[in-house]
């Protein structure tokens, strides 16, 4: 593997990235004993562009990165665009903001993360 191409080490990390999603407990949506996970890859350059374009606030942003990168442990989405209004309107913000959160913060590169901590 030595005469690989620079592009396809960026594509090789992100699709171990992918093989290895963040996992996400949401023990506010816990049911009847039965645990609620998220698994989520890391946001890609054009998944971000698309959220900056689809989200007026933070908080909308929240629910467009759930709907994006929210996933069972099969990899099968948990919410559809037409789930939106419901998180919107029925999810607790404070959950909904924190799930994304993780999903953003495990998209951010260790510079991104001094540069948010340092409230840049």
């Amino acid at each position: 593997m030595a005469n690989t191409t620079a592009i396809d080490r960026v594509k090789a990390h992100y699709k171990r990235l992918v093989d290895e999603p963040k996992v996400i407990r949401v023990p506010e949506w816990d049911q009847d004993g039965d645990e609620f996970t998220v698994y989520a890859s890391p946001l890609t350059i054009a998944e971000r562009i698309k959220l900056n374009r689809l989200s007026a606030n933070s908080i909308e942003m929240a629910v467009e990165v759930l709907i994006l990168k929210a996933k069972d442990v099969n990899g099968e989405a948990y919410f559809t665009r037409e789930h939106k209004q419901d998180l919107m309107r029925s999810g607790d913000s404070e959950v909904i903001r924190r799930i994304a959160q993780e999903i953003v913060d495990g998209s951010l590169t260790d510079a991104e993360r001094v540069e948010q901590a340092e409230g840049n």
